[in-house]
């Protein structure tokens, strides 16, 4: 899913109402993957989760090793490293996406700090892979982002001048790459469906970036939002071809969008919203999931039902100061998976399940059930206004803030910023 998405989609949101008047409740299934380290920034980062519970991410140790892990929808946790990972505190393993057959994708610091792209099989299975024309200098290197259904991946690379271009990757290994006419700063697939459509973002002579689809034949449209005059960045296109992202507008602010896939577009913001905004999945449906910071820069998630309306949630055991939730991905069966942080500032996953009251959630697509839980009620608020908005935090900073690749975040060595 994702990622970033981090992707890609499924079926709609189990619980979102189309009034506000419905009641919901939430379980929450807080994890940690053992020997993540528990200071500032370190833990679990959950990036991806499967139609089937299975959440992807990595854990930072207490030496800020970075390493992958795999938890199983019966809350089982496997560790990984794809081969030759340094194990350096600007190293480490980082999946990014995980499809419906449990392959996983990601990229890779080696120990002189290049990147590479992996593939994790379901029978575990590793394997390592370099698009032909990447760069080997300290921070470049190749940098997948989803996997679809079938097995095709998606992401970038930066050659040696740094410039980064499209590629895909199908199953049996062989690559393409692509690039976006009109594209001199770069080509950034961010997301891929499970018809092989690939949503992304790509940056003029002056700099500015506009949304892309790249069909699975290989057309190529170019969009940009209608408040995008700073900026449209894609992030995740769901499995009808609906794409969401970040636009920045003429006064810096960030606003959602959602393009349906007859190319309408509708711009949203979520109340509270002032310091930035990112949408970061959305299902088949056209839910949406995505993170802000508000004025006292405390960080939330929100769900963005088909119809407009928006629920901010706050994962109930966060008492980060300022509170820190973000929501990185969601599945086929409504479950998001995220990362909050503690008073220490150690973060931890967990998976949220929503249901109507009376209603159960479906047992064979729920996340997993075992590991710690809790419940809570989200607050609600009606659709928003086409006008209003969030605040000016910088793209790149904000995407790496909630603990998600994005289209900017091209060739760098990976933060540990929440």
């Amino acid at each position: 899913m994702k990622h970033m998405n981090l992707s890609v989609m499924a079926l709609m949101l189990g619980g979102i109402s189309a009034s506000p008047t419905v009641a919901e409740a939430q379980t929450y299934i807080e994890f940690d993957v053992p020997s993540s380290g528990t200071t500032d920034y370190q833990g679990t980062v959950p990036t991806s989760i499967s139609d089937s519970g299975s959440i992807a991410g990595y854990t930072i140790d207490s030496n800020n090793v970075t390493r992958a892990f795999l938890r199983l929808a019966t809350g089982d946790i496997v560790k990984f490293s794809a081969p030759n990972a340094g194990t350096d505190g600007s190293s480490g393993t980082f999946p990014w996406g995980i499809n419906s057959a449990g392959a996983i994708t990601g990229d890779f610091a080696d120990d002189l700090h290049v990147y590479h792209g992996f593939v994790r099989g379901a029978d575990g299975t590793t394997t390592a892979f370099d698009c032909p024309d990447a760069g080997s200098q300290a921070g470049n290197g190749t940098f997948p982002i989803g996997i679809n259904s079938a097995g095709t991946i998606v992401g970038y690379y930066g050659d040696s001048s740094w410039a980064t271009h499209g590629f895909i990757r199908d199953a049996d290994g062989g690559i393409i790459t692509f690039d976006v006419a009109d594209a001199p700063h770069g080509t950034n697939p961010v997301s891929i469906n499970s018809a092989g459509a690939i949503a992304g973002s790509y940056s003029d002579a002056n700099g500015i970036s506009h949304g892309f689809i790249r069909g699975a034949g290989g057309a190529i449209t170019v969009f940009d939002a209608p408040d995008g005059a700073n900026g449209t960045n894609p992030t995740s296109i769901n499995g009808s071809g609906a794409v969401t992202g970040s636009t920045r507008n003429a006064n810096e602010v960030l606003r959602g969008f959602v393009r349906s896939p007859d190319g309408n577009m509708v711009e949203f913001d979520v109340p509270g919203d002032a310091n930035g905004m990112i949408p970061t999945s959305i299902d088949d449906e056209g839910v949406v999931v995505g993170t802000f910071k508000d004025a006292s820069l405390a960080q939330h998630a929100f769900v963005r039902a088909a119809n407009g309306q928006i629920t901010v949630f706050d994962e109930p055991k966060g008492n980060a100061s300022p509170v820190s939730t973000s929501a990185a991905s969601i599945n086929g069966s409504g479950a998001i998976t995220g990362v909050y942080l503690d008073a220490k500032n150690e973060r931890h996953g967990y998976a949220r399940v929503v249901t109507t009251i009376g209603v159960s959630a479906p047992p064979t697509s729920s996340p997993p059930t075992t590991g710690t839980t809790s419940k809570s009620q989200d607050s609600s608020v009606s659709p928003t206004s086409p006008s209003g908005g969030g605040g000016s935090l910088d793209l790149l900073g904000l995407l790496l803030l909630l603990g998600q690749v994005s289209a900017k975040a091209i060739c760098t060595t990976r933060r540990r910023d929440p």
